[in-house]
């Protein structure tokens, strides 16, 4: 066994789901192909939670691309721009939520974003307008 993760208990109590060496790398190789923004030149921003897989398994595969992985200690929206900028990060994940809250603090005046290529967003149903707003500053999502 590699680990237990627990599941977030939204049908019930959190259930804790054993994780495979052999499963996680599965799930990684199967990963790997899925975006150029996992290679050596890729700058990926940890700032999810990694007990579980929504943050644990793109941190994998980021790893494993060998893409530099810069990990936050929580998330800030204006810590979070000022990070990118900083260490001219070039994707990572979030939820719609934080999304929100980074766009919500957005500075053009202050935030260089344009090392970023992707942002992936997932974990809840993402709405039209942040869609629109990340496109509009030239930022792509997956």
């Amino acid at each position: 066994m590699l680990c237990l993760c627990y599941s977030s208990g939204t049908t019930g109590r959190p259930k804790g789901a054993m994780l495979t060496h052999e499963g996680q790398m599965w799930a990684v190789f199967s990963n790997l192909g899925s975006s150029e923004d996992f290679t050596l030149a890729g700058r990926y921003l940890m700032v999810m939670p990694m007990f579980h897989l929504g943050g644990l398994l793109p941190l994998e595969v980021a790893m494993f691309g060998g893409t530099t992985v810069v990990i936050m200690k929580g998330f800030d929206p204006n810590a979070v721009w000022e990070v990118v900028a900083k260490e001219q990060i070039t994707s990572g994940l979030v939820v719609p939520a934080m999304l929100n809250a980074m766009l919500a603090v957005y500075d053009p005046a202050r935030h260089d974003h344009t090392s970023i290529r992707n942002l992936w967003c997932a974990a809840a149903p993402l709405p039209i307008t942040l869609i629109e707003q990340c496109l509009d500053k030239g930022i792509g999502l997956l």
